[in-house]
Parts: structure tokens; C-alpha cells; sequence
């Protein structure tokens, strides 16, 4: 009846021999050869067929082959080692553009019978599917030179050969001889697209995805990589795409991951966390996600809910150095500096990054261990040397363990990088002060002052060098001036009690020390210069009381 052109009493007879024998293979295969047989006589009519009647059957053509997908299916549950019928269902699932499916199929065919890839596509395919990329592109090679291999569908697969080995160039011109003889076929467009992207000709590829849109309007792809072009090309209007992208499929991971970056990017962090969180439910394992996430609520200062995301992270890849840097930062933010020493400690021994040397040498700054700080500044540095500020660091650490001239060629060294830096004068101006180079310690001060003219730390720190060398008065002027231009400057008032004590004006030096005080009420030095005064004024009490 088959043979006869009497289909649909053959699908009857079909239909029956499976319902009295579910398990008959023959059956299955022949049905669903029957099936391709019926969608191809409907393609046929509607080519004679209005518009209106192909949208009242279209459904039916689609579903013949789905119903044939589905016999196959059937048959290789009955029999799973049968290799032909792998490679009758990969043929079919091929014809349907259903490339990745049918890939799967050519490789389950190819692992029961490796010699059944009878043509080259299916050997592609199967190759493509084992990741060996360069074997496609060395037997297309060869293959070319015997026969002219005009397939767009080949050609497209040794395009993505090609993309996968870096050659985007030699992919372009695959493409271009597959659009030769398929030009509506959105998926050329869109490798054509991502073949311009990797060359970061963002104009290019977007008017590929363009192209591909225009083909197939509801293309989530195209609008996803459309859209990361112009982002790229600085147009904000970009992430429409994406938006669009996840309207056509509202399961694209990628599209949320990126949306959730420009909204970080943007400083929208509440938008960029529900991102991540929907990415999460479609990829719960995936640390870029928990990262980012991560990073949003750092910036709303969520610390602890940040902490866990990042740990989670490293639950899920205990090599992502990424993620331990990220749970550092977070953990000196809130000043947890064992666990962020720690964390940078691991990031180190899995990844060279001068960041987390500048970030351990602060955290050892700040603890007072100063010969560590050294060695992480001494290795920043070697990364960073145009950060002054660092170069600023390291000479302050090199100064309290006693290095002086590598001290002062550090500070000189933040001077070159930075002529403007103020903190550089005036420490290499303190170190000289320190061995008693006053002199060349006024230069530095005179430096800051001339530049800023409001810098009352450098009028204080000179009116320091004048009181070592006893020029009381111009100390007392220069301390004056300090607190003319800063009237809550305490170092300024603790300085002028001092020369006022040294010119024995004892009550003055009360006066101008009890305002040190109370600006700094637990500076332990300010106290004691008082109860050496109140001591001198013959309160002991006072005195005593100040010691205590």
C-alpha cells in the first residue's frame, strides 16, 4: 500500500500491526519512513497552496516529522545498540536544523560502529561532536581537492571548525560561499556575526545580526549578540537587545549574566541581583553568577550576604582565585583582616596578582607588622610603578624598620611618578627632620606650602624644625599660622604648648594643650604633656590624674 501511493491506508495498517505488537522495531522505522513521506507530499502542495492554507497546516507539517523523530525514537528504546537506527534518526533530526541533536546521534552511531559515517558530513558532525576541530578542517582540506563541497550546511560546520581554532578570517570565507547558495539561512548571518565579534569589528557584526533579525524576527540570539555589540561600541540603547533577547527566551543565561553586568556597571545593583538570581535558577552551579552577584551586594554594602556568595563560589571551584580575591576585599572592607590576609595568601599561592600583594601590604601596614607590609609593597611595587602612592607606602614602612636612604629614594621615587603629591614632600621632608637634616626638611615643607598654601601639616612640621633648633619664635609664628587656617588642627595646638612650656609661659601651654585634648581625648601623649605642665604649675593632682 506504501508503494502504491495509498498512504493513509498504510498508516492505518501501521497503526494496528504496532498496536498488536508495540515491540515490533520494523514497524516503528517503517512508520516513521512513512511520515517523512507525507510531509514531503504536503511540501509539494504548498507550493500551489494560498497563504491562508498554509497557516491552517502548517502545524500538520511540523508534526510529521516530529511524529517520525518520536518512532525512532521508540525503536532505539527497543533496541538501544542498533547503530543504524541512531543514524536514521540523526538523518532526519539533520534534514529538521536540528544540528546539535543530530551530532549526538552521529556520535552514538559513530561509538557502536566507527566505520558507519558514510558520508562527510556525518564524519563532520561526529568529529565536531568529539571536539577535534582540526581534524574537520585537515579532512575538508583534502576532501576539496577531489570534489566540490557546496553544502551551506557543511560548509557552516567547517566555519565553526574554523571559529573554534581561531581562524575567524578563514571562517568568513566558509560563510561566505555557504551564502552564496543559501542566502536566507539565519544561522550563516549570525557565525557570520560572531566571526566579526571575535575581530571586534562591533559595526560588522552588528549589521550580520541585523541581517539574521531581519530573517527570523524572533532570533533570541542574534538580538543577544547585536546587543553586546553595541555595547561595546559605548551605545547604551544595546541592552534593548538584550532585553529583547530574553523575550524570545526567557531562559537565556547568557542574557541575564550580561544584563546583570551593565547593571552593575550602571550602579543599578538591586536590577543586577535579580539577574543573577534568575541566571541561578537556570544554572545553579554557575560561579560567574554567584561572583557577580557578589560584587552587587558588596556595593550595597551587604557584606555578609556577599561573603556567602563568594564562598559559594569557592564551594564550587576551590582554583577560582577570582572569588577568594573577591571574599578578601570584602573581608577588609569590614576589617576582617585575618580572613582577608588568608584569603589573599590563597589567591597568591593559585595566581601571580600584584593586587593582592598592594592589599596584604596595607592590611600588615595597618596591623604594625611592617617587615611583611615590606616584602608585599617591595613585590607590589614592582607591578604598580606608576602608583605614587605606593611607592609613598613603601618608603613610610621602609623608615620604621630603619632603612632611611632607600626610605628617602622611595619618597623621591613618589615625587618623579607624582610632583604633586603632597603626602611624598612631606614624608621624605619627616625622614630628614628624623636624622636631623633640617634644613633639607624646611625645602620639602616650603615645597608643599607653595603649592598649597593651606597645607597646615606642612606649616606644623616646620614649625617641629624650628623648635629642635630652638627658634622658638618662628615656631610659635608657624604654629600660629597652622591654626589660623585650621582652628581644630590639634597637632598645631599640642606643638605651641610645647614651645610655650619651653619659654617656661606655663599657663599658655595648659591653655593651648587642654584644646589639644579635646580634640583628641584618648591621645595618650597629649595627656601625659599635660600632666607634666599641671606638674610644673604644682598641681599634682591634676597631674596625677592625666597620668592615670
Amino acid at each position: 500500500m506504501k508503494y502504491f501511493d495509498e498512504n493513509a491506508r498504510a498508516l492505518e495498517s501501521f497503526n494496528k500491526a504496532i498496536k498488536n505488537d508495540p515491540t515490533q522495531i520494523r514497524a516503528y522505522l517503517c512508520r516513521g519512513d512513512l511520515f517523512q513521506l507525507l510531509y514531503a507530499e504536503m511540501m509539494s502542495e504548498n507550493e500551489t497552496m494560498s497563504i491562508e492554507k498554509r497557516r491552517k497546516k502548517g502545524s500538520n507539517q511540523l508534526s510529521y516529522l516530529d511524529k517520525a523523530v518520536r518512532d525512532y525514537s521508540k525503536a532505539i528504546h527497543l533496541c538501544p545498540n542498533s547503530y543504524l537506527l541512531y543514524l536514521y534518526r540523526g538523518r532526519l533530526l539533520l534534514k529538521m536544523g536540528m544540528m546539535k541533536e543530530a551530532t549526538y546521534d552521529f556520535h552514538s552511531a559513530f561509538e557502536l560502529n566507527s566505520s558507519i559515517a558514510q558520508t562527510f558530513m556525518q564524519r563532520a558532525l561526529v568529529l565536531s561532536f568529539q571536539r577535534k576541530y582540526s581534524q574537520i578542517l585537515s579532512e575538508f582540506a583534502s576532501k576539496s581537492k577531489l570534489e566540490a563541497l557546496d553544502d551551506p550546511t557543511l560548509l557552516l560546520l567547517v566555519a565553526k571548525a574554523r571559529v573554534k581554532c581561531g581562524d575567524n578570517l578563514g571562517a568568513l570565507v566558509e560563510l561566505t560561499k555557504a551564502l552564496e547558495h543559501h542566502r536566507k539561512d539565519p544561522q550563516i548571518h549570525l557565525h557570520r556575526g560572531i566571526c566579526y565579534e571575535n575581530l571586534k569589528d562591533w559595526t560588522a557584526a552588528a549589521t550580520e545580526f541585523t541581517k539574521c533579525i531581519q530573517l527570523n524576527p524572533s532570533f533570541a540570539k542574534a538580538y543577544y549578540h547585536r546587543g553586546l555589540c553595541r555595547l561595546h561600541e559605548g551605545n547604551s540603547k544595546g541592552i534593548l537587545d538584550i532585553d529583547r533577547a530574553l523575550k524570545y527566551d526567557s531562559r537565556f543565561f547568557e542574557a541575564f549574566l550580561t544584563r546583570a553586568a551593565f547593571c552593575h556597571s550602571k550602579g543599578f545593583y538591586k536590577d543586577g541581583i535579580e539577574d543573577c538570581n534568575e541566571a541561578l535558577k537556570i544554572e545553579p552551579t554557575s560561579i560567574r553568577a554567584h561572583l557577580l552577584r557578589g560584587a552587587c551586594k558588596c556595593k550595597m554594602f551587604q557584606y555578609t550576604l556577599a561573603i556567602n556568595d563568594f564562598s559559594r563560589a569557592i564551594q564550587l571551584d576551590r582554583t577560582c582565585h577570582f572569588a577568594f580575591y573577591n571574599r578578601a576585599v570584602t573581608f577588609q572592607l569590614v576589617e576582617d583582616y585575618e580572613n582577608a590576609i588568608k584569603d589573599y595568601s590563597i589567591v597568591l599561592l593559585l595566581h601571580e596578582d600584584s593586587n593582592s600583594y598592594r592589599n596584604r601590604g596595607l592590611i600588615y601596614w595597618k596591623l604594625g607588622d611592617h617587615s611583611n607590609a615590606l616584602i608585599d609593597l617591595y613585590a607590589a611595587r614592582d607591578n604598580f610603578p606608576q602608583d605614587a602612592r605606593l611607592h609613598g607606602l613603601l618608603a613610610l614602612c621602609l623608615q620604621k624598620v630603619g632603612r632611611i636612604q632607600e626610605s628617602l629614594d622611595s619618597f623621591s621615587s613618589a615625587i618623579q611618578v607624582n610632583p604633586y603629591l603632597i603626602e611624598a614632600y612631606l614624608g621624605r621632608g619627616n625622614v630628614h627632620a628624623s636624622v636631623g637634616n633640617y634644613d633639607k626638611a624646611r625645602r620639602d615643607y616650603s615645597r608643599v606650602i607653595k603649592m598649597y598654601p593651606l597645607c597646615t601639616e606642612a606649616y606644623a612640621n616646620m614649625a617641629y624644625t624650628m623648635q629642635m633648633e630652638s627658634r622658638n619664635k618662628r615656631a610659635w609664628h608657624l604654629f600660629t599660622v597652622a591654626l589660623t587656617i585650621d582652628s581644630k588642627s590639634s597637632l598645631a595646638f599640642e606643638g605651641r604648648a610645647m614651645v610655650h612650656f619651653s619659654m617656661k609661659n606655663y599657663f599658655a601651654a595648659l591653655v593651648d594643650i587642654c584644646k589639644a585634648v579635646e580634640l583628641e581625648p584618648t591621645n595618650a601623649e597629649y595627656l601625659t604633656n599635660r600632666g607634666v605642665i599641671y606638674q610644673y604649675l604644682n598641681d599634682l593632682p591634676s597631674a596625677l590624674h592625666n597620668y592615670k
